[in-house]
């Protein structure tokens, strides 16, 4: 599903879209929630089993090296169709999981973190949170997304002609300022004045990053 859904898409498709992923991470202690079941595949499937009441047998039974695979699926499509179901295998809880069973948050990049952290700033009191690319796809879907943002770096992954970068800015006075750049012939251009055409504005003293439209870092000036 994350292969299909993440990144920011440069032409849409069927599938839903997830410009910035994390991981939630729950501790193994959720296994044992009363009512818990597991299953060996995708839900959706005929195919899967999903005990309502699992047994050890059954839990170790799992496909373990098939649910979390993470190469190339086989050739053969009746093997690839099975393989796929079960690396999407659930855990299912009947009520509501609270958040004090989460161990930590995974991050694709520094500059998602710290945007997480500007939307929610209490995040790293709650929380460990971490950095790992080796979690997600981008390296092979080629979708671009923001790595770090400092005042002397932007670097964006998997640019592409045609991909943009707006920066808005507002002043202390209220007064609006936007720039954009955009990714021709293997590099980024100057930064262009542009009139700014979306109501989405940081708060005063603060700029905002968009790549492809989407809102990606957020800084003071």
């Amino acid at each position: 599903m994350l292969y299909r859904t993440e990144g920011i898409k440069r032409v849409a498709d069927q599938w839903p879209h997830c410009p910035r992923p994390v991981y939630l991470v729950f501790k193994p202690e959720i296994l044992l929630v009363r009512g818990a079941r597991v299953s060996d595949g995708n839900l959706s499937s005929g195919y899967t089993e999903c005990p309502e009441r699992p047994s050890s047998e059954y839990f170790e039974s799992l496909p373990f090296a098939d649910i979390y695979g993470r190469g190339v699926l086989p050739s053969k499509i009746a093997v690839k169709a099975q393989v796929n179901r079960r690396r999407q295998a659930e855990v299912l809880i009947p009520t509501e999981l609270s958040l004090d069973s989460l161990e930590r948050i995974v991050f694709r990049s520094d500059a998602e973190r710290d945007l997480a952290f500007r939307d929610l700033p209490n995040l790293a009191d709650q929380f460990p949170t971490e950095v790992d690319v080796s979690w997600f796809y981008a390296p092979t879907t080629g979708r671009p997304y923001l790595k770090a943002l400092s005042e002397s770096e932007l670097d964006v992954a998997n640019e592409a002609d045609g991909d943009t970068l707006l920066q808005v800015t507002r002043t202390p006075g209220g007064a609006v300022e936007a720039y954009r750049s955009s990714y021709k012939n293997g590099a980024w251009d100057e930064w262009k004045n542009v009139r700014l055409a979306r109501s989405n504005l940081p708060n005063p003293g603060w700029v905002r990053f968009f790549l492809n439209g989407w809102r990606v870092a957020e800084q003071p000036k």
